[in-house]
């Protein structure tokens, strides 16, 4: 880092309490870490007090979805954080992807955006599309052109059918015009997402 510090990063991916507890049983220096990704999106499973405690992030980060089935984070983790924090004073940030966008932790300016930590020459650069969802039209032309692939693959596959001496059923007609009304309903289904 620009001031020389080493700087600690602890990424636990989906790590719940159990796991929390073996992993500082096993690493008792791990203690007092620059930055923390929350365990399990930030799930009440995960984060727990102890680990806090030992852990004691100066910028943790919670990767979640807006508005996810899950309701991540929960409140409780956050919570936690919250009172770690308080008692052990001094500066503590807490980022999340839903609210935050896309997070990149650096140590130089990567963008007129980017937030310098007092003290720890690292900045942070949050996504301009703030809580967004990013999505990525898709041009019209594609959608027809996947609908045009979808039914001359049907098309062939009942030429084949018929050249091969073998009676068409009513059967394979049926499923024919099934698959390429699942096609025409998933190509509809793309076109009103980008509305």
């Amino acid at each position: 880092s620009a001031d020389g510090d080493d700087k600690t990063f602890l990424f636990t991916g989906d790590l719940e309490e159990g796991g929390e507890k073996k992993l500082i049983d096993l690493n008792p220096e791990l203690k007092d870490v620059f930055f923390y990704k929350a365990g399990h999106h930030g799930s009440s499973t995960s984060s727990c007090d102890e680990f806090l405690e030992l852990v004691n992030p100066s910028i943790a980060v919670v990767q979640c979805g807006k508005d996810n089935k899950y309701g991540h984070p929960h409140e409780e983790v956050l919570n936690r954080l919250d009172s770690k924090w308080s008692m052990a004073g001094g500066d503590h940030f807490l980022y999340r992807t839903d609210l935050n966008g896309n997070i990149v932790i650096s140590e130089k300016s990567i963008a007129e955006t980017s937030a310098f930590i007092e003290g720890s020459g690292i900045y942070v650069t949050l996504d301009a599309q703030t809580g967004k969802e990013k999505t990525e039209s898709v041009p019209q032309w594609t959608i027809y052109v996947a609908l045009g692939v979808v039914v001359l693959f049907i098309l062939i596959c009942l030429i084949v059918k018929v050249s091969k001496k073998k009676k068409l059923t009513k059967t394979d007609v049926k499923k024919a015009k099934r698959q390429y009304n699942k096609s025409k309903k998933a190509i509809e289904e793309i076109r009103s997402k980008r509305k």
